[in-house]
């Protein structure tokens, strides 16, 4: 099977190759569903995927990017923070050593702030941050979740959720 990844992703075909040292380090999920990680150059490091199979994560000029064969799945990460998430997609600041899920998050995405980061969460809809101080899911529906930095957590309807990762 001749893998269908681009630069320095992987998929589980693939799945051994592990590259030290780069600021993407490539790992694989279930099936042919690629995800990667990426150290930003503040050495936070991000899991993204596209969440779907058929997708493909490749770096670009300010971060990382996965995309699915539709477009209408994928998730993004740049300096500064996770960008925007949609469809099945995640981005997620996750420590050293971390494995994905065994059941995939859907639209799934990491406020970072100075005291914690709040991790969002809505099935079917998108993420999207507001300038690195707010993020909100939605699917335009009654589903959704919006933290900020200054006020953490706020409305959460639906399947939407919002967890508090305080930092140490």
């Amino acid at each position: 099977m001749i893998p269908r990844c681009r630069m320095s992703t992987s998929t589980l075909s693939m799945l051994g190759l592990i590259a030290l040292a780069l600021p993407v380090i490539p790992v694989a999920v279930a099936g042919d569903i690629p995800f990667t990680t990426w150290t930003s150059p503040s050495g936070t490091l991000y899991a993204l995927s596209p969440g779907v199979e058929g997708g493909s994560c490749s770096p670009t000029q300010s971060g990382m990017e996965c995309v699915g064969p539709e477009n209408r799945d994928g998730a993004s990460a740049s300096a500064s923070g996770c960008g925007k998430v949609y469809g099945r997609g995640y981005c997620l600041v996750v420590p050293g050593g971390w494995t994905p899920p065994t059941v995939l998050p859907h639209s799934t995405s990491t406020l970072e702030c100075e005291n914690a980061n709040y991790e969002l969460s809505v099935e079917g809809g998108s993420c999207t941050p507001d300038n690195g101080e707010a993020m909100t899911c939605s699917d335009g529906g009654v589903n959704a979740a919006s933290a900020t930095c200054e006020s953490g957590c706020g409305t959460v309807t639906g399947n939407g959720s919002c967890t508090v990762n305080p930092k140490p």
